[in-house]
């Protein structure tokens, strides 16, 4: 099961920040992109803001903390990354809406199905990681 959903949240005083979140919602957990796309000032913006990882079980890729998370309405595992949003943004940016919803799989994968995975090609003689993988979606 794999749900995709994109909405809408004002904030501040009489809704004046208006933030944009393309939220992924897998059976272990969701990933979210937050951005901006009014600020305070009503001015006009489109920025990446956070990727957020929630979990619905203990994950060791999580440095996060255990609270509520609304978008699996129970408690779940949570950790957040600034860099991670700007690569989804980017990945917007080059290839439209598939490109980010590809990343934000990625990011699923990586931080919540298989932490175990490995985002590199491993060396054949030692079979250590010591160059990480190019990026999977295609443009």
């Amino acid at each position: 099961m794999t749900e995709r959903e994109i909405t809408f949240k004002g904030s501040g005083s009489h809704g004046s920040t208006v933030h944009m979140y393309f939220i992924l919602r897998k059976p272990l957990g969701t990933v979210v992109l937050t951005t901006v796309i009014f600020d305070e000032r009503n001015q006009h913006r489109l920025d990446p803001m956070n990727l957020e990882y929630h979990s619905k079980t203990e994950n060791p890729r999580l440095s996060g903390y255990k609270e509520h998370c609304e978008y699996l309405d129970q408690e779940c595992y949570h950790d957040g990354s600034g860099l991670a949003a700007d690569d989804a943004w980017e990945a917007m940016q080059k290839a439209g809406t598939e490109g980010l919803w590809h990343n934000l799989e990625e990011h699923y994968q990586y931080n919540i199905h298989d932490p175990n995975w490995i985002d590199c090609d491993p060396d054949p003689v030692d079979g250590q990681c010591y160059i990480p993988r190019e990026k999977h979606w295609k443009i």
